[in-house]
């Protein structure tokens, strides 16, 4: 008799912070939302770094309350083959979700961080794991820029006055004050 061995994949989900301002240490907050997972069965969780295992602090939001998410290595889908499982990601790591069952959906979502002035890109958020590749990528890319108005990138903490105004980087915060008289 020959033995059928069905096709399984992986879900692999990388996180990239760019621009002048990206804090590439920080973690951010991810979901990937399963459905036609195979009920009560257990899928592997594996990460790129061994040291993002475990619990990690999210970057902080203004008027949040400080938020972990505990990185874990496995999670088992429910009795309607329906999973929710949330991990912080920083740049450079990638995550890796084994064994998925063949015609099962995901769609990969990442909390808003637009506050903090990150625009977040996903490529190849959701779709169905039927095609000819065992392997999924998610490219999960975050961009934060700030520039306060004349004040140009090289702005460091202080204050700088330049044309009148004074522009003041505390932090991650620009600031800009007009000076009177000038």
């Amino acid at each position: 008799y020959a033995r059928f061995t069905p096709r399984t994949y992986t879900l692999k989900v990388s996180k990239s912070v760019t621009g002048n301002m990206g804090d590439k240490r920080a973690y951010f907050k991810m979901t990937v939302t399963f459905t036609g997972l195979k009920a009560g069965q257990t899928y592997a969780i594996e990460y790129s770094d061994a040291s993002a295992q475990g619990n990690h602090a999210l970057v902080a939001r203004p008027n949040d309350q400080a938020e972990t998410v505990d990185n874990k290595t496995a999670f088992t889908a429910d009795d309607q083959g329906k999973a929710t499982v949330p991990f912080a990601v920083k740049d450079g790591l990638t995550v890796s979700i084994k064994t998925l069952d063949y015609n099962a959906t995901y769609t990969v979502s990442e909390d808003d961080y637009s506050s903090l002035g990150y625009q977040a890109k996903l490529t190849g958020a959701s779709g169905t794991l039927n095609g000819p590749r065992v392997t999924v990528a998610v490219e999960a890319t975050v961009v934060r820029v700030i520039i306060c108005a004349d004040a140009r990138p090289t702005l460091t903490n202080g204050i700088n006055g330049i044309n009148g105004y004074i522009y003041i980087l505390h932090g991650q915060q620009c600031i800009t004050i007009h000076q009177s008289g000038t």
